[in-house]
């Protein structure tokens, strides 16, 4: 159920932003493609939670294996906070009220899908290393998100 919340939540946010073909640049001068934001963020999202989905019924909990969960957790969730923040600087203020929600509505999904994972698995390393797989992920969409607000930002001001 939170999972659809923020789906919803995303798609409310970003359809009347982002939902026309923009250039982005991943910060790859060069690199640059056209894309349609909000249809590749919904699309991930989509696919994130299918890929975990099928994951979890097969038993696997820990998707990274990482050696230092903890230390990366915490450089994710400043970059997620900076992240957040930049967008919020970079959208017309008219959108800022559904991007904060779109925000509460990743953390309250995080929070019951951490909860489910605690009660799925007794592996000590599960929560960490899922929580840092959903920050990942939100920060990959918050920085393909920054581009096209980006876009945006400099065409109203051109």
């Amino acid at each position: 159920m939170k999972w659809n919340i923020f789906l919803l939540s995303l798609q409310k946010t970003l359809t009347p932003q982002l939902n026309t073909p923009v250039k982005v640049f991943y910060d790859v001068k060069g690199k640059e493609r056209i894309t349609n934001i909000c249809r590749d963020a919904v699309i991930a999202s989509y696919k994130q939670r299918i890929s975990d989905l099928d994951r979890w019924t097969k038993g696997n909990f820990t998707p990274l294996k990482s050696t230092d969960t903890e230390k990366s957790l915490l450089l994710e969730e400043h970059r997620f906070n900076e992240r957040a923040s930049r967008n919020i600087y970079l959208m017309e203020e008219r959108y800022r009220r559904e991007e904060f929600a779109s925000q509460k509505a990743w953390r309250d999904f995080r929070e019951a899908q951490l909860s489910f994972i605690k009660k799925m698995t007794e592996d000590r390393h599960s929560v960490p290393e899922e929580n840092l797989l959903m920050l990942r992920r939100i920060n990959d969409l918050r920085v393909l998100q920054a581009e096209g607000l980006v876009f945006f930002k400099q065409e109203r001001e051109e």
